[in-house]
């Protein structure tokens, strides 16, 4: 496989991740998505009181988008630079989406956090 098509390739695959972390961030932003077990932000509390899991899942979403959208800008500018190689890319473009994904789950589980507290 040349280079170039290789590239190509993990550039489908980030922008294809980033865009289903965009397409499912937007239903749960917009309060669409009832208490579920396969899908949002999930735990105990979460599952058994709808206002907090509207709520956690609302900011869950929007961190979702934002992040996610910053990810796909990332992914892209990252492609063009002939500087650095297919390696090199795949790392920089998996480790993007790693902090992108620890960014917003650790924001979101310190925002219910605050949202448990505030409920005792």
């Amino acid at each position: 496989m040349t280079p170039h098509i290789m590239r190509l390739l993990i550039l489908l695959a980030t922008l294809s991740t980033a865009a289903l972390g965009i397409g499912g961030g937007i239903p749960l932003m917009r309060r669409k998505i009832a208490p579920n077990y396969s899908y949002g932000f999930r735990t105990q509390v979460t599952m058994t009181d709808p206002e907090i899991w509207y709520r956690v899942n609302e900011y869950f979403g929007r961190l979702m988008v934002r992040w996610m959208s910053l990810f796909f800008l990332f992914a892209v500018t990252l492609y063009f630079p002939r500087g650095i190689s297919d390696d090199a890319y795949f790392l920089i473009a998996s480790g993007g989406l790693v902090l992108t994904l620890l960014v917003v789950c650790t924001a979101s589980f310190l925002y219910y956090r605050s949202i448990i507290k505030q409920e005792q």
